[in-house]
């Protein structure tokens, strides 16, 4: 019998209640809705150093975040290195 439920795929997994399913679904059926209406979701997970290190900038850091992006472009040359710029 578990056998033939492990093969059609119906068996749930003992963690994953019905109900919670329910939840996700309700949850992800929100997200889409909220999507449609063009609400952008809100992400309320704390930040890391780097976030916070950017999201503390301004427009008159320009020039020494430029400097830098040349910086890392010269290094970028040394193969030794792995440097990848995301904009």
């Amino acid at each position: 019998m578990a056998d033939k439920e492990a093969r059609d795929g119906s068996q749930t997994l003992p963690s994953e209640s019905p109900s919670s399913s329910v939840q996700q679904h309700d949850a992800v059926e929100k997200l889409l809705r909220d999507l449609h209406n063009g609400d952008i979701p809100k992400d309320y997970t704390p930040g890391t150093q780097n976030d916070a290190a950017l999201n503390g900038l301004s427009i008159k850091d320009l020039l020494k975040l430029r400097q830098a992006w040349a910086r890392l472009v010269l290094k970028s040359d040394d193969k030794s290195l792995d440097v990848f710029l995301h904009a």
